[in-house]
């Protein structure tokens, strides 16, 4: 499947979602306040919950910081529940305590709804819910949402913020939540790959990924579409598959599975790979929302260090191995990109 910032077309997503994201729930309960007649159903649920407490026991700890999102989806530690409900517990009576979907009244919401360190209480998730900030057709599609998981006796654990999104602001928010789970695991998956290897081999490593880091946020910045309200998403969408094509082409590496390129494929794929760039670079009127042939060049310049990086690398700390594998693999893969602005 294509990453998710191609599978798009540019512009085609950015006014309805514009749309949707523009008109937010605002301060107050979602049953509050004049609204378009579509979302009473919505509203007539928030106003059969509004005498259910949603205040958290409990005195309020200022000293320690915390992170509820890490603590309750383990993101860098072991998940702690418990410190997750105290932590969001803290963040619900500070100023964005409904602007945060992933910490305060949201996180609290989706304990509630799940029953993850608390007892399941789907009143109490509608009434969080009801309080939280967002736009129209999100806050009604939730509210919703959660009503039917109560009527249905749902006793599942995997409830989200992110499952009835439709504005390109909360995209972006999980889609950067998703990232930073990936990120996590990328990392503990490279740490795991790496742990017998050589001091030279782990510098080696380190240089490396500082050219992966470069070349993502050359894609990142210069070949998304950033004109829509999906632009957050889609941008860290963009890195994330750069990220993620790295680990595992690093993984073939080390496991001696990268697919053989002899020096005439290498030239072959090469051979394409600049017919396919020169294509690009001189298609006239070309349109692609905010990406410019500019940005494509030096995105082509930041993959040319970061495939020559690579051949450096398998060189040091792999010396036994032809680097012609990873360059042809990582040739491949760029050709396969820069396709996607061929006209």
């Amino acid at each position: 499947m294509k990453p998710l910032y191609m599978r798009f077309a540019p512009l085609v997503i950015a006014a309805p979602l514009l749309l949707m994201s523009a008109v937010s729930a605002g301060a107050g309960s979602w049953a509050d306040g004049k609204s378009d007649p579509s979302f009473a159903k919505s509203k007539q649920i928030c106003k059969s919950v509004a005498t259910v407490d949603i205040a958290e026991p409990g005195p309020l700890d200022k000293a320690t910081p915390c992170d509820s999102e890490a603590l309750y989806y383990g993101i860098g530690m072991k998940a702690d529940p418990a410190a997750a409900r105290r932590c969001a517990a803290r963040e619900a009576r500070g100023p964005d305590a409904n602007e945060v979907p992933f910490g305060g009244n949201g996180l609290l919401m989706m304990m509630y709804a799940n029953g993850i360190g608390v007892k399941r209480d789907f009143n109490r998730a509608i009434a969080l819910a009801c309080q939280l900030d967002g736009a129209e057709a999100e806050m009604d599609g939730r509210v919703q949402h959660l009503a039917r998981l109560r009527a249905e006796g749902w006793t599942g654990n995997d409830f989200s913020v992110c499952d009835d999104a439709t504005s390109g602001l909360l995209a972006g928010i999980c889609e950067a939540h998703a990232s930073r789970i990936e990120n996590i695991r990328r990392k503990q998956t490279i740490t795991t790959l790496s742990k017998d290897w050589s001091e030279p081999q782990k510098a080696a490593l380190a240089r490396l990924q500082t050219a992966s880091a470069t070349y993502a946020n050359a894609v990142g910045n210069n070949e998304v579409d950033l004109s829509g309200t999906l632009r957050a998403a889609l941008q860290i969408d963009a890195t994330d598959a750069v990220s993620k094509a790295f680990q595992n082409d690093l993984r073939q590496l080390v496991n001696g599975k990268l697919k053989k390129f002899s020096t005439q494929q290498l030239a072959q794929s090469d051979a394409v790979l600049n017919t396919t760039y020169q294509k690009v670079m001189h298609t006239k009127n070309f349109s692609y929302g905010t990406v410019k042939q500019s940005g494509i060049r030096d995105t082509q310049r930041a993959w040319l260090a970061y495939r020559d990086a690579f051949a450096t690398f398998v060189g040091d700390a792999f010396p036994d191995r032809s680097a012609d594998d990873i360059k042809g693999a990582l040739t491949v893969e760029r050709t396969t990109a820069l396709r996607e602005f061929l006209p």
